[in-house]
């Protein structure tokens, strides 16, 4: 409080006079600068944890629907909650529900023999990839038929349309080699079965 005085008159009290010094301002300021960098990156990050769950939906998406184009078959796309992630399903039969409890190995051997009518007197298996673990959860199981014979015809649902041709092994190495076969997970198969054949030359 300051007081001011004048000759004659009795001394009177000032109002103390409100505001800020410049080191006062000058913390002030500071103290906003740390609040806005700890505050402003962590908006900058949830928009772009958002931003790149979008992306990740609509990839997933994007592929389940070629998927079931290119295999001409239902593909079931679910979201995990627990490893928040988004799963895609080949719906084989199409009775859209997933085969509970069924081997790869069984799968193979039905698929066998109702897509080509072939049986086989031994299935091996020799891998596991994931088509693209960017996008999705599923594996491919990959295995090595031989000693096959035809015990009956095929047996197509009406949105299969199946081929079946026989091909020597060398046939099939120039096929690869001339890149005749595009689907990716075929090749991959095909490489797997002939490096375990020992017919893979580095």
């Amino acid at each position: 409080m300051l007081v001011e005085t004048h000759h004659g008159s009795r001394p009177r009290a000032l109002r103390s006079r409100q505001g800020f010094t410049l080191i006062e301002i000058l913390t002030a300021l500071v103290i906003m600068a740390i609040i806005a960098a700890l505050a402003i990156p962590r908006l900058n990050l949830d928009g772009y944890k958002v931003s790149s769950a979008v992306r990740g939906v609509s990839a997933g998406l994007t592929y389940a629907q070629r998927l079931a184009v290119s295999l001409q078959s239902d593909v079931r796309v679910s979201f995990d909650s627990t490893q928040r992630r988004l799963r895609v399903h080949e719906d084989v039969d199409n009775d859209g529900v997933i085969d509970p409890g069924e081997e790869p190995q069984h799968a193979m051997r039905r698929e066998l023999l109702e897509e080509t009518g072939y049986q086989f007197d031994s299935i091996e298996e020799i891998g596991t990839v994931s088509p693209n673990p960017a996008t999705s959860t599923n594996y491919m199981h990959m295995f090595l038929a031989t000693g096959g014979k035809k015990v009956a015809e095929q047996k197509l649902d009406a949105t299969e349309d199946v081929e079946v041709l026989i091909h020597s092994i060398d046939e099939v190495k120039q096929m690869l080699k001339a890149n005749k076969i595009i689907q990716s997970l075929h090749v991959t198969t095909a490489f797997y079965a002939l490096e375990k054949l020992g017919l893979l030359n580095y």
